[in-house]
C-alpha cells in the first residue's frame, strides 16, 4: 500500500477539503510519529510543499509549523531518523 499525499490534494482542489479535515488532520499529527510521517510526505528528499497548501491542509499555517517547531526543540532528548529531522527542518525554514 502506497502512502501519499494526493487524495488530500485532489480533494482540496475540489472544495471538499474542510475543517472537520483540517481539525482531524491536526489531531492526529498531535502524535509526534505522525507529524514525523506527514512531513516526510510533505517535505522529504526533493519534495518542497508550498506554505499555501499548509495552510489549506491544516487548520493554520502556523499550527503546523508551530508543532514542527515544537519537535525540533524535542530533538536534544531523543534523535529522529536523518531524514525525517531534514524534512522538519526544510518544513520550518520554508523551502518554497
Amino acid at each position: 500500500m502506497s502512502l501519499d499525499l494526493q487524495p488530500v490534494y485532489t480533494m482540496i482542489d475540489l472544495g471538499l477539503w474542510d475543517d472537520i479535515c483540517r481539525q482531524r488532520l491536526d489531531d492526529t499529527i498531535l502524535d509526534d510519529r505522525a507529524l514525523d510521517s506527514v512531513t516526510l510526505m510533505l517535505f522529504g528528499q526533493s519534495f518542497a510543499t508550498g506554505r499555501d497548501m499548509i495552510g489549506k491542509m491544516f487548520s493554520s499555517y502556523d499550527f503546523y509549523v508551530g508543532r514542527v517547531k515544537e519537535r525540533l526543540n524535542r530533538f536534544e532528548k531523543s534523535e529522529p531518523d536523518k531524514s525525517v529531522k531534514a524534512a522538519l527542518a526544510k518544513a520550518k525554514e520554508g523551502f518554497w
